[in-house]
């Protein structure tokens, strides 16, 4: 879709698509730091989300193409995404790390796309009341200080 005369036998409503999908993965490809706010849903993200990440996964912009190989392009600067995420029911890290599916497909995504920099926040124990959400927060607020000082640290020492 991304070949001009391709576009062009397109629908208006559909060049216009086409238009936003390259205005969105121009964005993408220019940012520096990138950050993903998503609940868990299904052991997932929310459609919108998928469907984003669909449109910008392009090859030549993001990723290259070939018979035997796909090749992330997204290198050629420092890049860093933080995926925040959070979820009702507070995990425990094996079950979390074996049922948080889409953090881990976030992440698969980003490293193909050639982003090596990535961390996540997760906010979990949201629950049902206003209380937990708060607790919850507060937790994950702590925890992207401590992350953050982390990050700090190894940059420092040219990590």
């Amino acid at each position: 879709m991304i070949k001009k005369d391709a576009i062009a036998n397109l629908s208006p409503k559909q060049q216009e698509e086409a238009h936003k999908i390259g205005e969105l993965t121009d964005q993408f490809v220019a940012a520096d730091m990138i950050v993903f706010a998503a609940p868990m849903w299904s052991l997932s993200f929310p459609a919108p989300l998928k469907e984003y990440l669909d449109c910008i996964v392009m090859d030549g912009k993001t990723i290259s193409l070939s018979k035997n190989k796909v090749d992330g392009l997204l290198d050629d600067k420092p890049r860093k995404v933080v995926y925040v995420q959070s979820s009702g029911a507070e995990l425990n890290p094996l079950t979390k790390m074996i049922l948080n599916r889409g953090v881990n497909y976030v992440k698969d995504l980003m490293h193909l796309m050639g982003i090596k920099k990535f961390d996540d926040i997760l906010v979990d124990g949201t629950g049902y009341t206003e209380l937990e959400k708060n607790i919850a927060v507060e937790k994950a607020i702590s925890k992207i200080d401590m992350k953050i000082e982390f990050m700090e640290k190894l940059e420092k020492i040219g990590v």
